[in-house]
């Protein structure tokens, strides 16, 4: 055979196998695959080696061809995470969140959000809230005194409960022992006084802390076991409700306000703040009449209430005569008002 003719032999049965595999591979998938199967490198190589031209046999012919496999690619097994590590459960955003989570603080939530002070209480802060429990509200609205106070002076009343600032039990400790200087203020604006029973924050002398404290973002939550009053407000009041009547020109008190007197006993008992009594007159008369009367009036209800059990430290009477009216003199309705007893915190 001719050398040319050789070539071309040995090209075509190279061909001829890559058809071959081509056709069984069609069959091996069922005539489903939708892609034609790739043919990588399909080559015929010729030796170029002619020196036994004479023997066929001894021909030296190679034809590589490589396919892809059939088989689809293995999945790789999933990677394992590592376990995370344990997370500390984030806090609550703020203090109204912990009430309003609070089954025992039910009302106090809702007392607040119906005056609107929950949202004061979704600022920054930080905020201390020493929130009454449900059954501190029930037991409080059992008294006549706290009742009125409430059912009139409610926003203050419970903006009394909220202290500027977040303090930790043992920064009250400090501060009901007298060992750190800080002063309890009020969102209401009147302070708090503490004391010590043992271990336990005494507040205003008759309200203790109760639990553990819950914390947020944005303050700190206590459960106490009774409600706060703030005195001047409370004390306010209950003499706007009942004023004190003294006999015509006299400092005798007439015995019908002493009702409101013993409501004026309970408040300053929950509390152990400074109180000043005010005395006030119209313009009628002397003026320094008018002076020295609203002194002594001032006085008639400091020393009822030191009969009855008011350390008279905390007290101080003070009278101003006609020179701070708050009503107009020229009428009886404005002069009525005008002579009245008030109260205030006591500077000194």
């Amino acid at each position: 055979m001719e050398e040319e003719d050789k070539e071309f032999f040995v090209l075509v049965l190279g061909v001829l196998a890559a058809i071959i595999l081509v056709i069984s591979w069609w069959y091996t998938t069922g005539g489903t695959a939708t892609t034609q199967p790739v043919v990588e490198d399909v080559s015929v190589q010729v030796d170029e080696d002619h020196s036994d031209d004479d023997d066929d046999d001894d021909d030296d012919e190679s034809g590589d061809v490589a396919l892809l496999p059939d088989d689809e690619p293995a999945t790789p097994e999933p990677v394992e995470e590592a376990p995370a590590e344990d997370q500390v459960p984030a806090l609550p955003t703020n203090v109204v969140e912990i009430m309003a989570a609070n089954p025992n603080l039910s009302v106090i939530s809702d007392l607040l959000a119906e005056e609107r002070l929950d949202q004061a209480l979704l600022a920054d802060g930080p905020f201390t809230v020493l929130a009454p429990s449900n059954d501190a509200i029930t037991n409080a609205a059992a008294s006549d005194t706290t009742l009125s106070v409430l059912e009139t002076s409610r926003t203050e009343v419970l903006a009394y409960h909220v202290i500027l600032g977040s303090f930790t039990p043992d920064e009250l400790i400090d501060l009901a022992r007298g060992s750190r200087s800080a002063e309890i203020i009020t969102l209401q604006g009147e302070p708090l006084n503490l004391s010590l029973d043992g271990t336990n924050v005494i507040i205003n002398g008759a309200t203790m802390i109760v639990g553990d404290p819950e914390l947020s973002d944005n303050g700190i939550v206590y459960t106490i076991d009774n409600v706060l009053v703030p005195p001047v407000t409370a004390l306010n009041t209950l003499v706007g409700l009942d004023p004190i009547l003294f006999a015509t020109g006299s400092a005798e008190i007439q015995q019908g306000s002493f009702a409101t007197l013993d409501q004026f006993i309970e408040v300053l008992q929950g509390t152990g703040v400074g109180v000043s009594i005010e005395g006030h007159t119209d313009n009628t008369g002397d003026p320094v009449l008018n002076q020295t009367l609203s002194q002594n009036r001032a006085r008639s209800v400091l020393n009822y209430l030191v009969a009855n059990g008011i350390d008279e430290s905390r007290l101080t009477a003070t009278g101003f005569g006609p020179s701070n009216p708050i009503a107009d003199n020229e009428t009886d309705e404005g002069r009525a008002l005008n002579r009245r007893i008030e109260f205030a915190l006591d500077a000194s």
